[in-house]
This record gives structure tokens, C-alpha cells and sequence, in this order.
């Protein structure tokens, strides 16, 4: 009895040292995550690049972006909205949504929520676009969805970089993807706001060639997707903004000439899904 006892222990003796030499070994412990993705695995066919591209699309319908922050910053901040910073009634200037303060007052605006939060927001719609349209960059995709799935990723991006620098003029100008943890990448100097318009532009100049027409979305029932009217139209409204009127001109006249776009009928049909879009 005495002798398995021994051959027992020297059994397991042998095989804790094996385990313990093998956990030692740099490749048994320097192991790759497999139970989520990264952003170096994770476009690996069209349907992920897709959900990449959507999750740019997403951004814009955040409470920080599009939805209620950007209403509270434009007409909620004006003499059009029942809810303005400075009403004549006496009641305060308050939202449900989020205390709002008094925008002539620049020492306590600066602290407002919703200035915070649409600044954050639209970044992160931007850093998700850089992602996307670094990953599908080497996607084992067709060149059309390629160029398609960009030029989208690069028309959102414009539309969050213009929002920016209308509200808070120069800003920082990301248009590669960061390591939040790499301060060499998150500190970066404000840009101009001269440096964030040639951006826009240069985003919406090389998107527009490869977005589909208005009627390719309807086709393939995907209303709602950038297309070249869409990106030509906010070109132009980028032009106007940037004062060069030649140029808001032109590229107004392209959207015009596609013959895909009128006017509603009324102001109020620009707010009613079924109209939303032209």
C-alpha cells in the first residue's frame, strides 16, 4: 500500500511541474482574445463591414447629436421655440431634458450639459467613422461596396465635423483611428476652423462619386442612406457657410440638375417621415 502511495504522489509531482513549466512558456499565456473581436478581426466579410457602417449611422440619432441636444442648441436657443433661454413670460430657462443656461451668460454657457454632450457625441460618431473606414479599407469586400461603404462613413463624418465647427469652431481633427490610452493620440492641438472646412470638403468632394442616386436607395429599400443628393446638398450648404458662394452655387445647381429633388409643397412636410427624404 505504502509503495502506490509513493508511486501516486511522484505521479502527480511530476505532472504539477509540467503544468508548472508549461504555464511559464510565454506563448502558452500570451494568448489573443477569442471571445470578442477586435478592430484587427473584425472585417472580415460585408455583412460585419455593413453593421460598421451602421454603427456610424447610429451616432446620429443620439440624444447628444440629432435628437435632442442639437434642437435644444438651435431653436430651443431661439425666439422660434416656446422653450427659449430668455422668456418673456419670467419662467426659468429650463427643458425637461436637461437644464439649460442662459447662452449670454459665457461663464456659466460653457457648462452647459448639452454643450458636453453634443461634443461628445459627434466625436464619437467621427471615431467610429474612422474605424469603419480604416477596417474596410483592407476588407476582403467587391471594390463597389468597398468605395460605397467609405464614401458613406466619410459623408457622416463630414456632417459630424461640420455640426462641430459651427458650434464650437476649431476643433481637434481626428481622421485616423486612436488609442485612447496613447495620450500622443487623444492630445492633439485645436485645429482651425479654416483646417475643419477643407476637411469637410475634401470628405463630401470624395464621397459624392461613389454614393448611389436617391432612387438606387428606394430600389433596394434602403431610404435613409447618404446618397449623392444628400452629399451634394450639405456641400453646398458647407460652401455657403464657408462664404464661398461660387462653389455653394455649383454644387447646389448639380442637386437640382439630378431631377430627383422638389420642394414640398409645405414647410411642414420637411418634418413627416414619408417626406423626410425629398
Amino acid at each position: 500500500m505504502e509503495k502506490y502511495k509513493k508511486i501516486i504522489f511522484a505521479t502527480l509531482t511530476i505532472a504539477m511541474m509540467v503544468v508548472v513549466v508549461w504555464g511559464c512558456n510565454k506563448g502558452f499565456l500570451d494568448k489573443k482574445p477569442i471571445g470578442q473581436y477586435t478592430i484587427e478581426t473584425y472585417f472580415t466579410d460585408e455583412a460585419k463591414a455593413f453593421q460598421a457602417v451602421v454603427g456610424v449611422y447610429d451616432v446620429s440619432g443620439w440624444d447628444k447629436t440629432f435628437d435632442r441636444m442639437f434642437w435644444t442648441l438651435g431653436d430651443g436657443a431661439s425666439d422660434d421655440s416656446n422653450f427659449g433661454m430668455n422668456r418673456d413670460d419670467g419662467s426659468p430657462p429650463y427643458v425637461d431634458i436637461n437644464p439649460i443656461t442662459d447662452y449670454a451668460n459665457v461663464a456659466e454657457a460653457k457648462f452647459s450639459p448639452a454643450f458636453e454632450n453634443m461634443y461628445k457625441g459627434f466625436y464619437e460618431g467621427i471615431n467610429r467613422a474612422n474605424v469603419a473606414i480604416n477596417g474596410i479599407e483592407t476588407a476582403p469586400i467587391s471594390d463597389q461596396k468597398k468605395a460605397r461603404f467609405i464614401a458613406e462613413c466619410k459623408a457622416l463624418r463630414a456632417i459630424y465635423y461640420f455640426m462641430l465647427v459651427n458650434y464650437y469652431g476649431g476643433v481637434p481633427l481626428f481622421i485616423k483611428p486612436i488609442n485612447p490610452g496613447n495620450a500622443d493620440d487623444v492630445n492633439i492641438p485645436r485645429a482651425t476652423a479654416r483646417q475643419v472646412y477643407d476637411q469637410i470638403e475634401k470628405d463630401l468632394t470624395e464621397a459624392i462619386p461613389a454614393l448611389p442616386t436617391k432612387q438606387a436607395t428606394i430600389d433596394e429599400k434602403m431610404v435613409g442612406r447618404v446618397t449623392k443628393g444628400a452629399a451634394g446638398a450639405l456641400l453646398a450648404k458647407v460652401f455657403l457657410f464657408d462664404k464661398k458662394y461660387t462653389e455653394a452655387a455649383a454644387a447646389a445647381q448639380v442637386v437640382m440638375a439630378s431631377g430627383e429633388y422638389n420642394l414640398n409643397p409645405g414647410y411642414y412636410a420637411n418634418f413627416v417621415q414619408a417626406t423626410a427624404n425629398g
